[in-house]
């Protein structure tokens, strides 16, 4: 961990805070009942298609830097059921799980891999939403929000379809 890199603590999500983050306003309710900023609170999903997809189930990154009771009044409330970086009481800093800036995106990163990787030309079947089923051709990749996002070509006997899916919406053939 490079010294000048913010730092997140963890903390772990509760059934009613996943439900939170799913309408997508988790931390603008956690920054109301902390006192952290909203930009200080990182919630790991993202809306794709009208669906939201979670790419680290279960937690919530929040930077280090706030007053201890900051992180502990977020364990009160009915969205966290716990703190995972343990937090040392006789320095007041954070003694361990904590995750750097680079840590964060390569875990990210990683996630967002698993949803696919294709290629110009490649033969894909759209595996979500209306057109579920449906095979086509790769036209197009663009990068948008954290996301890999592909034009898919298909071609039917009346009617030609180009599809904008992300990488968790289409598969290989």
């Amino acid at each position: 961990m490079k010294d000048n890199e913010s730092k997140w603590a963890i903390l772990v999500l509760s059934l009613k805070g996943e439900e939170q983050a799913k309408v997508q306003d988790l931390a603008k309710v956690l920054s109301n009942n902390s006192g952290i900023s909203a930009e200080d609170i990182y919630v790991p999903v993202i809306k794709s298609n009208g669906d939201v997809i979670f790419l680290l189930e279960g937690y919530v990154f929040v930077k280090t830097g706030y007053p201890s009771s900051s992180y502990f009044d977020l364990t009160r409330t009915p969205y966290i059921d716990y703190l995972m970086s343990e937090f040392n009481q006789q320095t007041g800093l954070f003694s361990k799980g904590v995750v750097s800036d680079s840590e964060l995106k390569k875990m990210i990163g990683s996630a967002i891999s698993l949803g696919g990787n294709f290629k110009i030309g490649s033969e894909v079947k759209v595996k979500e939403g209306h057109f579920k089923g449906l095979e086509g051709e790769v036209i197009e990749i663009f990068e948008e929000d954290q996301m890999t996002y592909y034009c898919i070509y298909i071609k039917l006997r009346s009617v030609e379809i180009i599809l904008k899916l992300n990488s968790f919406s289409i598969g290989s053939i």
